[in-house]
């Protein structure tokens, strides 16, 4: 029996296992709805848009400038519960799919060239669109791993125009950071993180607001020319719900990172943190001799 049920209406297609739903769209296929089983839709908080864009060297970003077209949807029993939708934009053809196992989703992109020319491929963006968890008063943003750990009001950061706040800057992943975000509501302790992984390439993590809530997303950087009928997959963009107070949401996230390929940061040794750190360069002091020379000095 299988580990979930698929419903196909007009307008959009679900999948509802034991714990997620989640819909998508069958006009452009994106992800409208987003919720754990009995939960509320933390997703869609603003105008419908494509949840997949892809730049060409030649042409830019193509949702923006091409009709992005919804072609069809197949599911799989794996390791959990799989959907694929695929798409069109442009001359391309796109497979966005997802793996749910528990509350976890794996989603992955897969690009091929429908047409008779190479394409420049210079990047493509994974987007959640328009998220927020419980009540926007009460919802936080935070970016745990980056330097910039804003950890504000999520009604701060989803504001728009020209007198708003500028957007958080973070480090690409995963080589500079592990790229998560994540929307945590003291409240009701809904939580949901995002971040990014792969083996060969990386993503800056961005966040975009309407006023009212924040569409994450992975920029992914490429540079890879695709022949008539070649695909490339770019790397995977991880979804966690949970409902548990923010450390613990913490906690939960982390131990997810061995699943992705992430290793865990080890804990700092005990003298660091009453070091002093100097910082200089051996040609101060004539070459690595000369600042050896100078090393008991520095030292008292």
């Amino acid at each position: 029996m299988a580990s979930f049920t698929t419903n196909q209406q007009r307008d959009s297609v679900t999948i509802t296992t034991s714990d997620l739903m989640v819909a998508f769209s069958r006009e452009d296929g994106g992800l409208r709805e987003l919720r754990r089983t009995g939960g509320a839709n933390i997703i869609g908080f603003g105008a419908p848009a494509p949840t997949v864009d892809v730049e060409l060297s030649d042409r830019g970003w193509l949702a923006g400038q091409s009709f992005v077209r919804y072609l069809r949807h197949s599911t799989h029993e794996g390791e959990g519960a799989e959907l694929t939708i695929t798409i069109g934009i442009g001359p391309l053809i796109v497979r966005d799919s997802y793996r749910i196992t528990g509350t976890l989703l794996a989603r992955r992109v897969t690009l091929c060239n429908a047409g008779e020319d190479a394409l420049h491929l210079r990047g493509v963006r994974l987007l959640l669109p328009w998220a927020c968890v419980g009540a926007l008063d009460s919802c936080r943003f935070d970016a745990p791993g980056n330097r910039a750990r804003p950890h504000a009001p999520l009604a701060m950061v989803a504001q728009s125009g020209p007198n708003a706040p500028a957007a958080p800057q973070f480090e690409r992943a995963p080589t500079e950071g592990p790229g998560v975000l994540m929307l945590h509501d003291p409240a009701s302790e809904e939580t949901l993180a995002c971040w990014y992984f792969s083996s060969v390439g990386t993503a800056t993590p961005q966040v975009h607001g309407n006023g009212r809530a924040l569409t994450l997303c992975h920029e992914v950087e490429l540079d890879e020319v695709l022949d008539a009928d070649e695909c490339t997959v770019a790397g995977t963009q991880w979804l966690l719900l949970l409902r548990e107070p923010w450390p613990a949401a913490l906690s939960a996230v982390r131990r997810t990172w061995a699943l992705c390929g992430l290793q865990p940061l080890e804990q700092p040794a005990a003298w660091l943190r009453d070091a002093a750190i100097y910082e200089t360069h051996p040609a101060l002091w004539g070459g690595f001799s000369g600042l050896r020379a100078q090393l008991p000095r520095l030292c008292a």
